[in-house]
C-alpha cells in the first residue's frame, strides 16, 4: 500500500519516537489521528497539533481505545505507546496493564473496526536475554527487567493476532534508538547538553556497549514496514548490526566540538548492562528490504545539530 492519502492511527505519539513518526506521515501526505492520554504532555507534538487528529484514549480502558478507532477508521496503526519512567523502577502490574493488556485492548478494536487494518507494534531489544551477539529474533528470550518481561509478552499478543486471527500485524524489535525528540533522562541528549552548555556528563562503568540506531532510520523501518507484504505475523530486529560504547560516543562528539567534555563521576551498574549488545539484521535486509543508512558519526552530527537549536525547550526537563 502507499501512504501517501492514506489514514494512520499513531499510540504512543507524544513520545520521543512516536513525535518522529508523526511529523514524517505529516510530510508523507498522511491523515495522522493519535491516541492520547488525557493528561499526556503534548511538547514534543506543539507545532503540529495542527495537523493531526486527537483522540482522548488510554490503552488501558477498551471504551476509550474502540471509540478511537471507530472515529479514526485507520489504513495502517503504529502503535508504541508503552509504560514510561525509570526502568528499574517500574511496577510489573502498572508495566502489564499498559504494555499487553493495553496491546491487546488495541488489537481487538483494530479487528472489530479495522480488520483489512496494517499494524506494525514496536518491541524492544530488552526482550531479548543477555548472552552472544548478534541477537537474533529466533533467539529464546529471557528478559531480565519489567519492560522487556511486558513487551515479549506484548510481541506474543502481535504474532498471535497475525498469525491465528488473521490481523496483518508486524512486531519491530528496536534497538538503542537516539536522536531529535529523546527524552531528557537519556544519554544522548545528556551527552549533547554537556557538548552545548558543558554540563558534566555522568557515564555508566567503561566497556557497556549498544546497538545505536537514529531515530531517522527506525522511522525509515517503521514505513517500509506498514507496506511490506513479507513480514506479517513476524519479528523483525531494527538496529545497526554494529556496536558501540558510550565511551565510543563521547570520543566522536569531542571530536565534533574539539574540545573534551567534563565527565563527572558514573552511575552505578544496572542488572541489563553488558559488553556485547548487537542485532542480527539479516531478516530486515532480506526481508523488509531495509539497512541503517547513517553511521554513529553522522548521526550523532544531525543530533547535535538538532540539539543546538532545540535544547531551550528542554529547559526544566533535565
Amino acid at each position: 500500500m502507499a501512504l501517501t492519502g492514506s489514514v494512520a492511527l499513531v499510540t504512543g505519539a507524544s513520545g520521543f519516537v512516536g513525535a518522529n513518526l508523526v511529523r514524517r506521515l505529516i510530510a508523507e501526505g498522511v491523515c495522522v489521528h493519535v491516541l492520547v492520554r488525557p493528561r499526556s504532555d503534548l511538547w514534543r507534538l506543539a507545532e503540529v497539533l495542527p495537523c493531526i487528529r486527537r483522540h482522548q484514549a488510554d490503552v488501558r480502558e477498551a471504551a476509550s481505545v474502540l471509540t478511537g478507532v471507530r472515529a479514526a477508521m485507520p489504513d495502517v496503526v503504529f502503535h508504541l505507546a508503552c509504560q514510561r519512567g525509570v526502568m528499574e523502577a517500574l511496577d510489573l502490574e502498572d508495566a502489564h496493564r499498559t504494555n499487553v493488556a493495553g496491546t491487546h485492548v488495541l488489537l481487538d478494536a483494530i479487528q472489530r473496526y479495522r480488520p483489512d487494518a496494517r499494524v506494525v507494534y514496536t518491541g524492544s531489544s530488552l526482550e531479548y536475554a543477555q548472552g552472544p551477539s548478534p541477537l537474533l529474533e529466533t533467539d529464546t528470550g529471557a528478559p531480565m527487567t519489567v519492560h522487556g518481561m511486558t513487551k515479549a509478552s506484548a510481541t506474543s499478543v502481535v504474532i498471535e493476532f497475525a498469525r491465528e486471527r488473521g490481523l496483518a500485524a508486524t512486531a519491530l524489535r528496536l534497538f538503542t534508538v537516539y536522536g531529535s525528540w529523546e527524552g531528557p533522562g537519556r544519554f544522548v541528549p545528556r551527552l549533547m547538553r554537556s557538548a552545548l552548555e558543558e554540563a558534566p556528563l555522568r557515564l555508566t562503568r567503561p566497556g557497556l556497549a549498544h546497538d545505536w540506531i537514529s531515530v531517522d532510520d527506525v522511522v525509515d523501518a517503521l514505513l517500509l514496514t506498514a507496506k511490506a507484504p513479507g513480514v506479517i505475523g513476524d519479528v523483525v530486529n531494527v538496529g545497526t548490526g554494529c556496536q558501540h560504547t558510550n565511551e565510543d560516543l563521547v570520543a566522536i562528539v569531542e571530536r565534533l566540538i574539539g574540545r573534551p567534555l567534563t565527565i563527572s563521576g558514573g552511575f552505578p551498574a544496572r542488572v541489563w548492562d553488558t559488553e556485547r549488545w548487537v542485532a542480527d539484521v539479516t531478516k530486515a535486509r532480506n526481508r523488509l528490504g531495509w539497512v541503517a543508512k547513517r553511521d554513529l558519526v553522522s548521526g550523532l552530527e544531525a543530533a547535535l545539530s538538532w540539539f543546538r537549536h532545540r535544547l531551550p525547550e528542554y529547559a526544566g526537563r533535565w
